[in-house]
Formats: C-alpha cells, sequence, structure tokens
C-alpha cells in the first residue's frame, strides 16, 4: 500500500511541474519599443520586423542614410517622431561595411562592420538609450547589390541588441531588440 501511494504522489509531482508556468523572460521589456514611429515615404526606406523578446513585435518602417567613410559603406536607419516634428526618434546604424557584395558578421568593435541602435529625445539630440550587439547571437548585414556607378546599395539584416546606457529622463526602454528579416535599397 506505501508502494502505491508513492506512485501516485510521485505522478501528481510530475504532473504539477509540467503544469508550471513558463518562465518569465531574465530581462525588462516594455510596450514603448513597439510604438510604430513616423518615417517619410517619399524617400528610400528601409523595413524590418522590430521584436522586444517575450513581448511581441512590429512591422518597422525607417529612412535611411547611407554614405562612404574611409572607402567602407556606412549605413543608417532614422525613425522621427512624426511629420511634423521630423525629430530623430530611433537610429539603427551599420558602419564599415566592405564595399563588396556578401555577407558581413557584425561585432562589436569599431574597426570592424559593426552595428549600434540608440533611441533619441528632445530634438533629436538627446540620447535616451543605447544598445550594442548581443554577441551571443549571429548579427549580419548582407550586401546583395552593388551598383558603384549609381552608388546603390541593397542588403538584408538580422541583428540583436542588449541595452548599454538606459536614460535617467523620458521613457525606459526594454533591455533586449531585435530588428529581423530586414531589407534596405538606397544611394549612397
Amino acid at each position: 500500500m506505501d508502494i502505491k501511494f508513492f506512485l501516485v504522489l510521485l505522478c501528481a509531482a510530475t504532473i504539477f511541474q509540467n503544469c508550471q508556468k513558463s518562465k518569465e523572460p531574465e530581462f525588462f521589456s516594455t510596450e514603448t519599443d513597439l510604438i510604430p514611429l513616423y518615417f517619410s515615404p517619399d524617400s528610400f526606406i528601409c523595413t524590418a520586423t522590430k521584436e522586444v523578446p517575450g513581448l511581441g513585435s512590429i512591422h518597422w518602417t525607417a529612412n535611411i542614410l547611407g554614405a562612404i567613410r574611409e572607402g567602407k559603406l556606412s549605413i543608417t536607419f532614422i525613425t522621427y517622431e512624426d511629420s511634423v516634428n521630423v525629430y530623430a526618434r530611433e537610429r539603427l546604424s551599420f558602419r564599415n561595411i566592405p564595399l563588396a557584395i556578401g555577407s558581413n558578421r557584425l561585432k562589436n568593435d569599431t574597426y570592424l562592420p559593426f552595428s549600434s541602435y540608440s533611441r533619441w529625445l528632445s530634438d533629436g539630440d538627446v540620447v535616451n538609450a543605447s544598445w550594442e550587439l548581443d554577441t551571443e547571437m549571429d548579427n549580419i548585414l548582407e550586401v546583395i547589390q552593388l551598383d558603384t556607378i549609381s552608388r546603390i546599395v541593397t542588403g538584408k539584416f538580422n541583428v540583436h541588441f542588449k541595452i548599454t546606457t538606459q536614460g535617467s529622463f523620458g521613457f525606459v526602454h526594454s533591455e533586449r531588440i531585435n530588428f529581423k528579416n530586414g531589407s534596405f535599397n538606397t544611394k549612397y
């Protein structure tokens, strides 16, 4: 009889353990980072899925600034407050990208291909939060087409960020933010 009681108790404990709620993420997340921001529809744009892990994702669209700096490609994607107050609110930047078709693994090293993400306040000149690449994840920017005569570049990217600076004013932002299935076409 004691063995039957022990087996029933063991089965009940196993079932209870399997029915427990799944773990919440170990990092802070907020809906603030899932609010779509403005982009100007009449210029070059980038699209991606912006994700706050454990909270959700949105379709994200931003304007693009491309440039050549020291022989390498620099691309910045920017969103704005609204159509009247065109103050920068987000900047997703890629730097030191070789001017060549191919895949680039991104690092947290400003001398190599790298990426960063930041949120801005005021008239677009006050940083409220910044993120660096999560190096435990694959972070890639791929140049798919490159026209050096017309100075047009097309590419795609997947990047994962973790927060490095949380401002003491304005909104509190999520510790983790990802941009997945990103694509762009822009003049540089």
